[in-house]
């Protein structure tokens, strides 16, 4: 399964539909131009960030993601880590999303890891959106609170078989900086995760015990909206991995930047994807340029969302 080119052909499909009457390219009269960026759901604006809007009360989305990690120091390492999910805002200001996650590992000769090649469930997650401040009403500034357990039975990083448990503890802020033009976001994150470490030939660690981690990350982005359709920006993000559920054994940090596009190609269906390398990093006990043990070279994201 390879969920990313799916979303791709998925997205062109969709976008060869008739295009809708109001959508010519007739003159607008004076003053409407304005109305024609109207109001614009901050959440998949950023990449790997998050916006706080939320949707109203009711609406039911289905979306497909694919992210993608790439390269080590050495050999192939390609990991694919696609999920499939609906979410659903049942109450004011509170989202809850299910998603089924499918892996697919592609590794050869990579320093610390089994060869395998394997496309296989890995886990499921539940995600819990929060909204404190509603951006333009309550502040100027939008503010949320997001919580992702997720349960796994095989690694999304070697893609050997165990048990793991994780979350994603976010802090996200928005703000429009040009009213329904130029937004920004910030995020504060906390991903901790208990995993029992899987049989491996290529780990000297003993198998099936209990270890933890934990990684740090803040990131900042923004989105031009070029057109009342689509909206391109960029997102820097900085990562800072340990070897423990708290803040002791630092074990690396790398520094993520790159593109990010948003594109709404019909009223209820949008697009959006991000690519980063990795601009810069630092192992324990390693003088290269980029930390590539507890990192990738690169990393990368799409997705495709439809709302009912």
């Amino acid at each position: 399964m390879r969920a990313a080119p799916f979303a791709f052909v998925l997205c062109l499909l969709a976008s060869a539909a008739p295009a809708r009457a109001d959508d010519d390219d007739r003159t607008p009269p004076a003053g409407a131009a304005r109305d024609r960026f109207g109001a614009l759901e901050s959440k998949y604006l950023f990449g790997f960030s998050y916006g706080t809007d939320l949707g109203e009360v009711g609406d039911l989305e289905i979306g497909i993601e694919s992210g993608a990690n790439l390269g080590r120091r050495t050999g192939r390492y390609t990991v694919f880590d696609s999920e499939i999910g609906i979410e659903r805002v049942p109450i004011p200001r509170v989202e809850i999303e299910l998603a089924a996650h499918m892996g697919a590992f592609r590794i050869k000769n990579a320093p610390g890891y089994d060869d395998i090649t394997r496309t296989a469930p890995t886990g499921i997650a539940n995600r819990w959106r929060f909204q404190i401040l509603q951006r333009g009403r309550d502040a100027p500034f939008g503010l949320a609170f997001s919580v992702e357990p997720t349960v796994s039975r095989r690694d999304s990083e070697t893609g050997r078989a165990t048990t793991s448990v994780s979350g994603d503890i976010r802090l996200l802020a928005d703000y429009e900086f040009v009213a329904r033009r130029l937004y920004g976001a910030i995020n504060l994150g906390y991903q901790p995760q208990a995993m029992r470490t899987p049989f491996s030939l290529a780990s000297d660690e003993p198998p099936f015990q209990w270890r933890h981690y934990a990684t740090l990350s803040a990131s900042a982005a923004f989105a031009w909206r070029v057109a009342p359709n689509l909206t391109a920006g960029g997102e820097v993000s900085y990562q800072r991995a340990h070897d423990t559920l708290g803040l002791a054994r630092y074990a690396g940090q790398a520094l993520y930047a790159g593109p990010t596009l948003y594109w709404k190609f019909q009223p209820n269906a949008f697009f959006a994807a991000t690519a980063q390398p990795q601009l810069w990093g630092r192992a324990v006990g390693e003088n290269h340029t980029r930390d590539l043990t507890n990192f990738t070279a690169a990393r990368a994201k799409a997705r495709l969302e439809f709302e009912f």
